[in-house]
């Protein structure tokens, strides 16, 4: 059991990089081409804090 649980928590974790990953790259691209300028960098984190947020208070 311990040892699925370590790997759950590996893969999970792997997983939330990943996603990460390509959400920050798509928003950030996304901000640029809307002109949000050197906020584009803070907005995926924004967005992305957000969701884990919502999902912690549901």
């Amino acid at each position: 059991m311990r040892l699925l649980g370590l790997v759950a928590i590996g893969g999970g974790s792997a997983l939330a990089g990943i996603g990460f990953s390509g959400s920050y790259s798509a928003l950030a691209k996304l901000g640029f081409d809307h002109g949000f300028g050197w906020f584009a960098n803070v907005f995926p984190l924004g967005v992305d804090v957000g969701i884990v947020v919502l999902l912690t208070l549901d």
